[in-house]
């Protein structure tokens, strides 16, 4: 990696204080954020229900999904 340097009001080069991390890193830690996160939301549950419905005069029928939000 190359070194950044930043010049002071006396001329004097030193290194900059904080640089952009690797794109792997960022990764690592937003696959560590996700799979954190996973123990902390909370569980959802799906309920199911048969619908029926005319279309051109056939009756089809189609499952209709809703989520349920429990809170522990």
């Amino acid at each position: 990696m190359s070194q950044t340097h930043v010049e002071t009001q006396e001329g004097v080069s030193r290194p900059s204080k904080w640089q952009m991390p690797d794109t792997l890193i960022l990764i690592f830690f937003v696959g560590l954020f996700a799979a954190a996160m996973t123990y902390l939301i909370p569980v959802g549950q799906f309920d199911s229900q048969q619908v029926t419905f005319m279309v051109d005069g056939a009756e089809k029928r189609a499952r209709s999904l809703t989520l349920n939000l429990s809170v522990w």
